[in-house]
């Protein structure tokens, strides 16, 4: 399972330096994406990858709770509105109506989700001074300890 991280950067020459050293880790384009960074205004910033918004809003955990929520109102509808033709074409139908569901589910879920910002990083946003930035980093269950403690050593305070 991936892990998202928000860190406040005071300054640029911090944010390129953390950039270079997270591509020099040996783990870094398998285990930990990024970083990305985030100003008050939104705007992209002196040759620095601005976050993208699926990673500032539920759009993930929505789709994968559409997902289910597709699969079994599918499954349900075609037992209930559907004909018994013998065992194994019901078993066929519910599967394929349980992953057509599947399907508008995490298509619905996604666009509804992408429209939900995040809280914390929407105030933390607000709360930013002239110069400060936030950054965004991804990584895996096993490199977020060690991701944390890089960035901050090198002045990035965790949101």
């Amino acid at each position: 399972m991936r892990s998202i991280l928000y860190f406040r950067l005071s300054d640029i020459a911090a944010a390129r330096s953390i950039q270079s050293r997270m591509r020099e880790l040996p783990v870094s384009p398998v285990h930990i994406g990024g970083p990305w960074f985030i100003q008050r205004d939104g705007q992209p910033m002196q040759g620095l990858p601005n976050a993208e918004t699926r990673q500032t809003t539920y759009r993930n955990e929505w789709a994968i709770a559409g997902v289910v929520c597709g699969a079994v109102l599918a499954v349900f509808a075609t037992l209930h509105f559907g004909t018994s033709a013998g065992t194994f074409a019901s078993a066929l139908a519910c599967l394929a109506g349980g992953a057509f569901g599947a399907l508008a589910g995490w298509w619905l879920g996604g666009k509804l989700g992408g429209h939900i910002r995040r809280g914390k990083v929407a105030r933390q946003r607000a709360q930013l001074a002239q110069g400060e930035m936030l950054l965004v980093a991804s990584c895996s269950k096993g490199t977020r300890d060690s991701v944390r403690l890089m960035v901050s050593e090198l002045g990035g305070v965790s949101v």
